[in-house]
């Protein structure tokens, strides 16, 4: 229960008054972004992609060490493969979201995803992955509205609302000197039905695969922080379907 827990945590990597502008100003912003991270062909190569990553924490009482290859594709197709160790022991795990259907593979055994977490894996994914929709953000489907600055550590900030049908409103925080992103924010229901304040920090930014990306990316779920090292991401183009197929 404990590995299957942090993979969640894993997957999901409000204080800005709200001073609403037209979506204009919104994309002044996003094409800031875009530039910044390295232009818009190259980070809209990011459509599908996939990237390493390591978490450490502590859950029930024991260390917990996670790698994880993680493969997306798209706003519905979703994979991580898991490898944890807990107590001298290797786990093994892998979620997979694959449009309206999601399967977990733990330790050889394949399970459906009930609906309301695969809900929560998708909106949190959807949030994460703000940095690599930023050319989507674009699009006539996608609605922004420039909030008020505020501070991100040291750093100046502009927060931009995003909203698009039958998602989560989420918010982005740029920094305001270089354009990068520096955090988003969302609010989703989990399987209790209780509301969870997330909080993704996209820090130390770096060159990987000819874009400026984060390597460390901070996670607050409510009152909790985790901190994920990135490496190794690879802009795919287009991933073969049996990446997100039901394991076998």
């Amino acid at each position: 229960m404990q590995f299957l827990c942090g993979c969640l945590i894993a997957s999901v990597g409000f204080a800005a008054a709200a001073t609403q502008t037209d979506d204009a100003a919104g994309m002044e912003i996003i094409n800031k972004a875009i530039k910044a991270a390295g232009s818009g062909d190259k980070v809209a190569k990011l459509k599908a992609g996939t990237i390493k990553c390591k978490l450490a924490f502590q859950e029930g009482g024991q260390d917990i060490a996670i790698a994880l290859d993680v493969s997306w594709q798209g706003l519905t197709q979703f994979r991580m493969d898991a490898e944890a160790q807990v107590q001298g022991m290797t786990k093994n795990a892998s979620i997979i979201i694959n449009g309206d259907k999601g399967w977990i593979k733990d330790e050889g055994k394949v399970k459906d995803i009930p609906n309301e977490i695969a809900t929560v894996l998708r909106e949190t994914t959807y949030a994460v992955r703000m940095p690599h929709l930023l050319p989507e953000l674009k699009g006539k489907e996608f609605k922004t509205s420039v909030l008020g600055e505020m501070k991100i550590g040291d750093r100046a900030a502009i927060g931009v609302a995003i909203t698009l049908k039958d998602r989560k409103e989420v918010t982005v925080y740029f920094d305001k000197e270089n354009g990068l992103p520096l955090r988003t924010d969302v609010r989703v229901m989990d399987p209790n039905g209780r509301e969870l304040e997330m909080q993704f920090a996209y820090r130390d930014y770096k060159e990987m695969d000819g874009l400026k990306h984060c390597t460390r990316l901070g996670i607050r779920v409510q009152d909790k922080d985790y901190t994920m090292e990135l490496s190794e991401l690879r802009a795919q183009g287009t991933l073969d379907a049996s990446v997100f197929a039901e394991p076998k």
